[in-house]
């Protein structure tokens, strides 16, 4: 049921009170036992930003001829970004809300730029990793580009002599990340590069996680492998100061080696009665209270003071690494050059592990290809290692895994594998909302051990999918049942 619109004006306690139980619900990130999704900065430089986001609350950057301190604040930002990845006076760029329209931004002008110089027809295909981030292939869809997968090696990098071989008149751009989510590893991104060179082909590097960290590491004389305009042949990065750099939600940057390749990211639009119209970037309207809290924050910590956080949260990732290296039975997948790692489990029995820290409040992804868990850690979450270091040895030595799944969840990944092998397509839909319902039950603390492992090893992905549509369906879709039209106290 659709919650009405209200007819009468509210107290404005009553609203503060109502939406304070709203946010009940949420998973409480200030404890700190979140590895991933909030970066926080902690309180002094929160209350700093948040000062710097309300002063610039109401200001539009969809007109930068209106907002000139918005028009400085986004080329300084740019600038900043630019020096800090060794880029020269020629690189251009813009801020956008996020990782995700910087690289729809990079894609759309991969694009327009083949289709400009193509000769004869022919879909414009991107080749990437198969670690890369899951926003090229949403780009894509939408621009109806074609994606060639490149494999990744035992180290879960990309294989350069696979694109090299894979390379054709159709090629429009390459990507690789610094580092790839999943497993915090870095593509051979100097390798990758010559290639792109020596074919004339745009090579995009995805920093959106690594931009921030990455440069401060190296000052911290940590083995980092170059990745940024220091190497010919890399034309575009993205960065998301949201992440490591501490800025709020909706802050990333686009860089371009040069304004020609930028050219194709902006649309124009002449004939339009409103008038003349021509955006840098996917959106209209945009706040100025994010790029402004942006600028801030990068001047605030400097240079310094992002070397420090880089320490701290390193400081931990070496101790969560070392302790995990020691446990029999888990190993690091790959080998994650900063403070994103990714560990497994020898005994195919992770996801339960997962569930265990879960309800211990510890909220790690679930990852698959292999079955793993993912943190991200930060200096927030560095204050509390010890105490997690504490839960996940007790959790292993007492549960005592055995070397195969339990029998449970065995059977219940064997039981979902064949109901759904011979039930009609007509009636999957139902078993994958149910499915859909259990996944996001308890506020991420639900047992989720046979329903990751099931997902990770059923062999029709096509029925993945569906359960991931009605996921994501069902969540927008309010009803009685799930009570988001009320305002419960209760979890």
């Amino acid at each position: 049921m659709l919650k009405k619109f209200p007819d009468q004006s509210s107290n404005p306690e009553d609203v503060l009170s109502q939406m304070r139980r709203i946010k009940d619900h949420d998973i409480p990130w200030e404890s700190g036992k979140i590895f991933g999704f909030v970066y926080y900065p902690g309180v002094e430089l929160a209350r700093f930003i948040e000062t710097i986001y309300s002063n610039f609350l109401h200001e539009n950057a969809l007109n930068p001829s209106l907002f000139p301190s918005l028009r400085r604040i986004e080329n300084d930002t740019v600038g900043m970004i630019a020096d800090l990845l060794h880029g020269d006076d020629q690189v251009v760029g813009n801020m956008t809300s996020g990782g995700t329209e910087s690289i729809f931004l990079v894609l759309k002008a991969a694009r327009d730029h083949f289709l400009q110089r193509k000769n004869g027809p022919g879909q414009p295909e991107i080749m990437l990793p198969k670690s890369v981030h899951p926003a090229f292939h949403k780009g894509a869809h939408y621009l109806n580009m074609k994606i060639k997968p490149i494999p990744l090696c035992d180290q879960k990098r990309a294989i350069p002599g696979y694109i090299k071989n894979a390379i054709n008149k159709n090629t429009a751009l390459i990507a690789a990340s610094a580092p790839s989510y999943p497993h915090g590893v870095m593509d051979p991104i100097e390798d990758i590069a010559s290639i792109a060179q020596q074919h004339d082909i745009p090579f995009h590097v995805d920093a959106c996680l690594g931009g921030f960290m990455l440069p401060f590491l190296e000052d911290l004389q940590y083995p980092v492998p170059r990745f940024d305009f220091r190497i010919p042949g890399v034309t575009s990065i993205s960065v998301d100061p949201h992440k490591f750099g501490f800025a709020p939600k909706g802050a990333s940057v686009i860089l371009y080696r040069n304004k020609d390749f930028r050219k194709h990211q902006i649309y124009v639009h002449t004939d339009w009665p409103g008038g003349l119209f021509a955006t840098a970037g996917l959106l209209g309207t945009r706040s100025g209270a994010s790029m402004a809290a942006t600028w801030a924050i990068i001047n605030r910590l400097g240079r310094k003071g992002y070397t420090e956080c880089a320490c701290q949260s390193m400081r931990a990732t070496t101790k969560i690494k070392d302790v995990i290296q020691q446990i029999n039975g888990l190993r690091i997948v790959g080998d994650p050059v900063m403070s994103i790692l990714s560990f497994t489990s020898e005994y195919g029995n992770i996801y339960q592990i997962g569930d265990d820290l879960s309800k211990k409040d510890w909220h790690l992804d679930r990852l698959q290809y292999p079955e793993a868990l993912h943190m991200t850690l930060t200096p927030h979450t560095a204050r509390h290692i010890d105490t997690f270091i504490q839960d996940l040895r007790h959790i292993v030595r007492h549960k005592k895994y055995p070397p195969v799944k339990s029998y449970r969840h065995a059977l219940q990944e064997k039981a979902m594998n064949l109901l759904l092998n011979i039930l009609p397509e007509t009636s999957f839909k139902l078993a994958a909302r149910f499915a859909a319902q259990q996944m996001k039950a308890h506020h991420g603390n639900g047992q989720r051990a046979a329903l990751y492992g099931f997902t990770s090893t059923h062999k029709k992905r096509h029925h993945i999918h569906t359960m991931l549509l009605e996921l994501v369906d069902s969540m927008y879709t309010p009803s009685k049942q799930n009570g988001e039209n009320s305002v419960s106290t209760e979890h």
